[in-house]
């Protein structure tokens, strides 16, 4: 009941979906997380932790990196997922904004149950249509750089003769092999929308927690530095 407000925006995603359309649309959706295609998001997950640690990397200073735990993900997400590009900045402050605007009105709807109802969600949740404004602005950029893809030369050679520019699929290759899979009312771009809030807010959690043990943990920092050093890890035996 709880995701009753999502549904308003992530429309029949695998977050919201019934499970007849959830099955159909996950067993599709397989390929894109597959071990051996996740393994070629590799080169485009050291890209953006190239340059979230260059966004961290200032001395003596303390600052709060949430904005910068997020644009990483939003990032990787973008590049990998749905497009293979990266995401313009100004969208992922949009994103960030209706993400949580839209954790407000979720959190809302456990105590105001009659929020769930769209049509008096509508009529009585301040932040709806303002987030509703928002949607349609990431819907509008992610339909362009859809159409982007679709259109370059590189696309149609990749589709008909198997050409292999990028060696992973996203959820465009997908959604182009499979037009209609779950009826007529199904909407890819719910599937993109469903990925886009559901990865990042996971991604961000995971990167955060990390990030915590890290900072608050000295000998958790040496002991990654020494396994990605190729260095052996001396241990006193009095801590096994």
């Amino acid at each position: 009941m709880v995701y009753k407000i999502m549904r308003i925006f992530l429309g029949k995603g695998l977050v919201t979906a019934k499970v007849s359309v959830w099955k159909k649309t996950r067993r599709l959706i397989n390929p894109v997380f597959h071990p051996t295609n996740l393994e070629n998001f590799l080169p485009v997950f050291n890209d953006v932790s190239r340059e979230f640690i260059q966004g961290i990397d200032v001395e003596g200073e303390i600052f709060d990196p949430s904005d910068l735990l997020s644009n990483a993900a939003l990032d990787a997400i973008s590049r990998t997922i749905l497009t293979k590009r990266p995401m313009d900045k100004s969208i992922m402050e949009i994103v960030r904004t209706g993400m949580h605007t839209i954790g407000i009105m979720t959190h809302e709807s456990t105590y105001k149950p009659w929020l769930r109802i769209e049509w008096i969600s509508k009529l009585l949740g301040t932040n709806l249509n303002y987030t509703q404004q928002l949607y349609l602005e990431v819907t509008e950029y992610f339909d362009k750089l859809w159409k982007e893809e679709i259109c370059r030369e590189e696309y149609y050679q990749r589709q008909t003769f198997g050409l292999k520019e990028f060696n992973y699929k996203t959820l465009l290759d997908v959604s182009m092999d499979n037009p209609s899979v779950a009826g007529d009312e199904y909407d890819w771009r719910d599937e993109r929308h469903t990925l886009l809030a559901a990865g990042s807010e996971t991604v961000v959690s995971a990167l955060s927690f990390m990030s915590a043990i890290l900072a608050n943990h000295p000998d958790v920092q040496y002991i990654i530095v020494l396994y990605y050093t190729g260095k052996n890890i001396q241990r006193d035996p009095a801590e096994s």
